[in-house]
């Protein structure tokens, strides 16, 4: 198995989301599986250069445009008894409200808003991408779910407001905190086992157990999802619309860091051998996540970071720690000089 796992920050962008589909197709001549796990929650309202507010740019907007580039590398891959399989991994927000006159919230923007609103985007988009792939062909190459998850111990929640930090810490944790690895099992399974072969257009939650999740009749409707979906089709083409000024509100920096991953790739060849150079990718030192280095690769047997550990600082963790190791040995040395 081949995994693309993207973790750089680029999925605030339609346009290097774009950038990224391009790159995945010119590389994989087939495409089994795509798990779209972008993630942020930001208390304050920033908006992409491209004029979308940047809660929903990466929570949702970038994964459909992105799942929209690769259908027909998925579709051709797939089969009827072996679909290729979609997993969209996000909040277990249900039965929001889309705020199609204002999606940007330029007049209501809080946590209490902006969650839902892209949570139930996600839902509607599964739902309407489902019944899409099923009435264009019969069984259907391509199949879709979400798996909606609870509270989750990850890097998340730097970007969280001060009271929900606390919050969640104190009362959410101890009740219902989940670890990345709890989550992983059962994506795997939506993902690879044979019981969800076929099943497409299905809510699943993790939030103390795995189940099926009951979506509400608006999120169910035709109607609402058709309008949804050309919804965000326009809402796609007006970010490449070159020269269109953002929307009103403070503006994100293009490179804007994501605080989950972004992106698995996998297609069913034989796995790469282990090695800390993979094509144009490397992995870190500290995290042992995949990336694309920005300027050069580091010289062999030489430690690398990706941006998120350098943005948190771990290089100098590893300096500092590098220091006392020398200081250490420098002073056992003097000792052993006055033993003897």
């Amino acid at each position: 198995m081949t995994a693309f796992n993207s973790s750089r920050p680029i999925f605030s962008l339609v346009r290097d989301t774009d950038r990224l589909a391009g790159d995945i197709t010119a590389r994989y001549g087939s495409l089994h599986y795509l798990v779209l796990c972008a993630g942020v929650v930001r208390g304050r309202r920033l908006v992409t250069p491209e004029g979308v507010e940047s809660n929903f740019a990466i929570n949702y907007l970038s994964q459909f445009v992105l799942t929209g580039r690769l259908l027909p590398l998925l579709q051709s891959t797939g089969a009827p008894g072996a679909a290729a399989r979609i997993v969209v991994i996000g909040g277990a927000a249900m039965n929001g409200k889309i705020h199609y006159d204002d999606i940007n919230l330029t007049r209501n923007f809080g946590i209490l808003t902006m969650v839902p609103q892209f949570c139930q985007a996600n839902d509607l988009f599964v739902i309407e991408q489902a019944r899409r792939l099923a009435e264009s062909r019969d069984p259907p190459r391509v199949t879709v779910t979400t798996l909606k998850v609870g509270v989750v111990r990850t890097n998340i929640r730097r970007d969280f407001p001060g009271w929900m930090k606390v919050m969640v810490t104190l009362v959410f944790d101890p009740l219902l905190g989940q670890t990345p690895e709890q989550i992983a099992e059962p994506a795997m399974r939506l993902l690879v086992s044979p019981e969800f072969e076929g099943k497409s257009g299905v809510l699943f939650t993790q939030i103390k157990r795995f189940k099926p999740a009951e979506p509400g009749a608006r999120t169910r409707d035709p109607r609402e999802g058709q309008r949804f979906w050309e919804f965000s089709e326009r809402l796609a083409a007006q970010t490449r619309t070159p020269g269109r000024p953002p929307t009103q509100g403070k503006t994100e920096a293009a490179a804007s860091p994501l605080s989950a991953a972004a992106t698995f790739v996998s297609t069913r060849t034989p796995a790469l051998p282990s090695a800390a150079k993979i094509d144009a990718f490397l992995v870190c030192t500290h995290c042992q996540k995949p990336y694309s280095p920005v300027v050069r690769a580091p010289k062999a047997g030489q430690r690398n970071f990706c941006p998120d550990c350098r943005r948190e600082g771990v290089p100098s963790t590893y300096a500092l720690k590098d220091f006392r190791l020398r200081q250490r040995q420098s002073q056992l040395g003097q000792e052993g000089k006055i033993v003897h």
